[in-house]
């Protein structure tokens, strides 16, 4: 942390010469008495929120006019892209493009071993048409899995689940 400090104050600090030390005696420097432990549950929940996350991104970028399937390159795969690329072109017949994106909260990760599980409550209330209006009683917020596996080292989205009995939004 000293020296992160020292370097940064020595890049911002003003011009001339600096003047000489006095003294060329050293501090001591301290070490932590324990050494930080990182859970390997925390980092692979982590790791899974983060394949959540970019496959939402890539699915909101598909339904915002980009139905190129290469949205997916890397986050997704099987079933769920199929399904995705099979309702964009839906709309891309209906000239929809949906603007906005969805939020998350109740964001639940279970893993059992490469594969893993993300529930969470889905607010679609500003991903909505661009133009028009929405019909029909589609409730704004709910609740839904992803299914997420771990392939060659890296977790991809490979199917939707429904959400079990008692998770609410």
């Amino acid at each position: 942390m000293v020296v992160g400090l020292v370097v940064g104050l020595g890049v911002t600090g003003c011009s001339g010469t600096a003047p000489e030390p006095t003294s060329t005696a050293t501090s001591p420097v301290e070490t932590p008495s324990e050494t930080a432990t990182v859970d390997p549950t925390e980092d692979a929940e982590a790791e899974v929120l983060a394949a959540y996350r970019a496959y939402w991104a890539a699915t909101v970028a598909l339904f915002a006019g980009n139905h190129d399937a290469a949205v997916y390159d890397g986050v997704a795969q099987g079933a769920i892209v199929e399904e995705n690329l099979s309702q964009a072109r839906y709309y891309e017949e209906y000239d929809l493009v949906l603007t906005g994106a969805p939020t998350f909260s109740n964001e639940t990760v279970t893993i059992d071993g490469d594969r893993a599980t993300v529930l969470a409550c889905v607010d679609n209330s500003a991903w909505v048409p661009a133009e028009g209006e929405v019909t029909g009683e589609i409730e704004p917020v709910q609740a839904g899995g992803l299914v997420l596996e771990r392939i060659d080292g890296t977790w991809l989205a490979t199917d939707s689940t429904p959400a079990p009995e008692g998770f609410t939004c």
